[in-house]
């Protein structure tokens, strides 16, 4: 039998070496616990970071991209032949806001009118002359910030108006909803997407010219080194509500569109579930449409509003 003996001197060397290897391990356990906050505070800080920069570039694109609002009204309807009402009605939380009542006669459809994201009323006081013309009233409403209106324009701010103004012509004035159209051209189909996708049933049709399909895919177009374009595609979405507008919808858009692409058109024309059908002008780009279109245009446009409302043209001695 082999004995084995040990000093003193070895027993405290054996009994002492636990300790010292507990204690190693303790101070990793420990120096581990120290940066784990740290971690969390980086990731607490890009994430933060990543928030702010979203933030920043969707303000960047809404303030630079988006609203070029203009304040005074450089024609009126009078100046175009054209008797009018100079229009104040409030948004739910009491924001005032101005537009135009140009009514073609006593029995004509009219159209709620969404305009694009520069000038004002104004700015489109010919093109409602030549839908005059037509005996088509129409009701040309200054989104927050522009022209008359009062406040400033933002997304959310401008849907508000839009069903203002729809609420004002259908529950103050009276106005049918089966004589009614709502549309939107440029940013303003933005609008109408919202507006008819909310009331249903409460329109006859909706016009939607030049119209996008997000910030996203605009933004794309026009800024494309900016990253993380992607996360824009839920603002001014018009392509995520086509599909719940169920009243006939006429799209109307340039092949030679430079500012809105004509396939972006097509694809919003795509996404729409209602009955629908799609205008191309041949050679038209964003602010030239009607011109171009020409008579077309205006025949085009006029037999969509009378087919879906019902109204028939009166002779020209009734108007």
């Amino acid at each position: 039998m082999v004995q084995t003996t040990c000093s003193t001197r070895d027993l405290s060397r054996i009994v002492s070496a636990d300790p010292q290897r507990t204690d190693g391990k303790s101070e990793k356990v420990h120096q581990k616990r120290r940066w784990l906050p740290l971690a969390f505070i980086a990731v607490a800080l890009c994430v933060a970071v990543g928030i702010l920069a979203k933030v920043m570039i969707e303000d960047f694109l809404e303030r630079n991209f988006v609203f070029y609002p203009v304040k005074p009204l450089a024609f009126s309807p009078p100046e175009w032949g054209m008797a009018y009402e100079d229009v104040f009605f409030e948004t739910l939380n009491g924001l005032k806001l101005n537009a135009w009542l140009i009514t073609a006669g006593p029995d004509s459809p009219i159209i709620l009118w969404f305009h694009g994201n520069a000038g004002n009323i104004a700015d489109r006081v010919e093109n409602a002359r030549l839908l005059y013309d037509r005996g088509l009233s129409v009701f040309l409403v200054d989104y927050r910030g522009y022209g008359k209106s009062e406040g400033q324009p933002s997304e959310k701010g401008i849907y508000k108006d839009g069903q203002a103004a729809y609420d004002y012509l259908v529950s103050t004035r009276g106005i049918a909803p089966e004589d009614l159209i709502i549309f939107g051209r440029s940013l303003g189909s933005v609008v109408a997407v919202r507006v008819a996708s909310e009331v249903g049933n409460g329109c006859a049709g909706v016009i939607l010219e030049s119209s996008i399909t997000n910030m996203a895919d605009m933004a794309r177009v026009h800024y494309p080194i900016i990253p993380g374009l992607g996360g824009l595609r839920h603002k001014f979405d018009a392509i995520g509500r086509i599909a719940s507008i169920s009243a006939p919808i006429l799209f109307i858009h340039g092949d030679m569109d430079e500012l809105v692409p004509y396939e972006l058109g097509r694809r919003l024309y795509e996404a729409a579930a209602a009955e629908k059908e799609f205008y191309t002008i041949r050679g038209a780009h964003h602010n030239d449409t009607y011109f171009v279109g020409g008579t077309e245009y205006f025949d085009r446009f006029e037999r969509f509003v009378r087919e879906k409302t019902g109204k028939t043209k009166p002779p020209p001695q009734e108007r």
